[in-house]
């Protein structure tokens, strides 16, 4: 028997080569973040919130004076108070002049104010001027006309141990019936008391009355 051929080769083992993995997709853009939310009433983020206290809706019949009572100036230290009043009706030429009273009182107090307004007729002006010793209380504004709306924002430093200060900012509207008159005003007060507890706050018309249907006052604290 002849002999047996010899078996071929085994053929080369092939490579494996594996293919590129692709680039990974750019990540989304992240979305803004939305604002923060007040904290508390109208808090910030320091803890601090304006806490309201009380209102007086004139409703019925009008009034010459609205008191708000059993405040606490020492304790709470700070007021804001926001008031619309409405003229109660009178004759053209009647002036009808509001005050703030602390504790109700009219005396050991001054302030300092300025006016300025513009009429449908083109007139205009500012006016100034000095009470250093108030009789009536600090004033608020007023008017002759017999149509008058007034709103004002009065910041309060309530406490006696530091200066008494009641700043006012507001605006008016006026009417005679044939000339409308818009202005805007600022007021400093001071209370010169420095040893009695501020525990109520009166609003007054020198006129009987003069604080018509449709007056509204707002007063709140600020807590710290």
């Amino acid at each position: 028997m002849g002999y047996q051929g010899f078996n071929g080769y085994a053929g080369y083992i092939g490579f494996s080569v594996p293919g590129h993995q692709g680039n990974q997709g750019h990540q989304g853009v992240q979305g803004s973040q939305g604002s923060r939310g007040f904290q508390g009433e109208f808090g910030d983020s320091g803890g601090s919130a304006i806490v309201h206290l009380d209102s007086i809706y004139v409703t019925s019949a009008g009034q010459t004076s609205v008191t708000f009572s059993n405040l606490d100036g020492d304790a709470d230290r700070f007021y804001i108070l926001k008031m619309k009043i409405d003229k109660n009706a009178g004759s053209n030429g009647t002036s009808y002049d509001y005050f703030l009273r602390p504790n109700g009182v009219t005396t050991n107090l001054s302030y300092v104010y300025q006016f300025a307004y513009r009429d449908t007729s083109g007139a205009q002006g500012v006016t100034t001027g000095t009470i250093s010793s108030a009789t009536n209380g600090i004033g608020v504004n007023g008017t002759s006309y017999q149509m008058g709306v007034i709103t004002n924002t009065v910041y309060i430093s309530a406490e006696k141990s530091a200066i008494r200060f009641f700043n006012l900012n507001g605006t008016r509207f006026t009417s005679n019936g044939t000339v409308n008159q818009y202005g805007s005003f600022r007021v400093t007060g001071r209370w010169n008391d420095t040893t009695t507890n501020m525990t109520s706050l009166v609003i007054h018309c020198m006129v009987a009355n003069g604080i018509g249907v449709g007056s509204e006052f707002h007063l709140y604290k600020i807590v710290a």
